[in-house]
């Protein structure tokens, strides 16, 4: 609508519309990851991100098998430090095993992805990061996957 034609309350309604956003674009900056030298990330390589993460995590679970070698040293450690515990039974320490297996693969199998990160300065994960995330935690799995199998 052009500025002749419109009335004195539906220009005051819009410079005050204008007001309004502009002292909140001043309190609370529009996220724009161009302008903050974050990059956008398309479906296809978030699709690739997700597909990198399961895989990390299924091959954590994998490892986090009874199958493992190191399970029943695991196991007796954990029994150590809760068998003070009366919460703490045969079953709840055999799945607690397994899911601290689990975290501490992921764990220890992302310390070389966030060195790689670190080094080269990322504020977020690439799908090369992941990818290293995911060859790190097949290392340590590898043993598991070797028992599991029975191929090796």
């Amino acid at each position: 609508m052009p500025a002749e034609t419109a009335t004195v309350g539906q220009l005051r309604s819009r410079h005050t519309c204008r007001a309004i956003y502009q002292a909140c674009d001043i309190l609370v900056p529009i996220y724009q990851p161009w302008a903050s030298g974050m990059r956008t990330v398309s479906p296809l390589q978030r699709l690739v991100q997700l597909a990198l993460l399961a895989a990390t995590a299924g091959l954590a679970v994998v490892n986090g098998l009874p199958v493992t070698p190191f399970f029943d040293s695991i196991s007796y450690i954990l029994y150590l430090f809760t068998r003070g515990s009366s919460l703490i039974a045969g079953d709840v320490l055999f799945y607690g095993t397994t899911g601290f297996i689990a975290v501490m693969t992921l764990l220890v199998g992302g310390v070389p992805a966030a060195v790689y990160e670190r080094i080269r300065g990322l504020q977020e994960s690439t799908p090369v990061s992941l990818g290293i995330w995911l060859a790190a935690t097949g290392l340590l799995a590898l043993p598991a996957l070797r028992s599991a199998t029975g191929l090796w």
